[in-house]
């Protein structure tokens, strides 16, 4: 079990790089974070399902008699999982606590982790509503200077076309 833990957090942590390299690019995929999200409840649980079985005393409120029934550990891991759902929605509804002080950072950690979670998927929703249609999002300055002189430029020449002279001193654009 500790093994899969280990494992379980090794992944979580690679998928969590790459999520953040993908926040920072601005180019976030829903499904990754979605399954970075889950897979953050689900290893915090087993975290904590672990830490329990290795120190009885480091939690409070759960369910101490596994050794009577291995069924148990299946309830204790279920107590675990509505834990790690409460902390990571930031409800904080549970009464499953902490007694330990590495309990109490990783706990910490879920927290952080899951705020900001939370925050990259408002911004992934509310994007499409926020952001102006494309067909109104003002020019960069880089792409409108680069526009404007040619246009003078093809402007002055279908002038000088149509009359087929060329005023010279005359700086007006038409």
């Amino acid at each position: 079990m500790i093994l899969l833990q280990v494992l379980n957090l090794v992944v979580l942590l690679i998928s969590s790089v790459k999520l953040v390299k993908q926040l920072f690019l601005k180019e976030v995929s829903g499904l990754l974070l979605a399954q970075s999200y889950v897979a953050a409840i689900l290893v915090f649980s087993g975290i904590y399902t672990l830490t329990k079985r290795l120190q009885p005393d480091s939690w409070k409120f759960v369910r101490e008699e596994t050794w009577k029934d291995p069924a148990l550990i299946v309830e204790m891991y279920c107590q675990f999982l509505y834990f790690s759902v409460s902390t990571a929605t930031l409800c904080g509804t549970a009464e499953v606590t902490p007694n330990k002080w590495y309990n109490y950072i990783c706990v910490s950690f879920q927290m952080l982790l899951s705020f900001m979670y939370f925050a990259s998927i408002l911004g992934q929703v509310m994007a499409p509503i926020t952001s102006p249609p494309s067909s109104q999002r003002p020019l960069s300055r880089h792409r409108a200077s680069s526009r404007f002189p040619s246009t003078i430029i093809h402007s002055r020449a279908s002038s000088q076309d149509e009359e087929g002279t060329s005023k010279i001193g005359d700086n007006s654009v038409s």
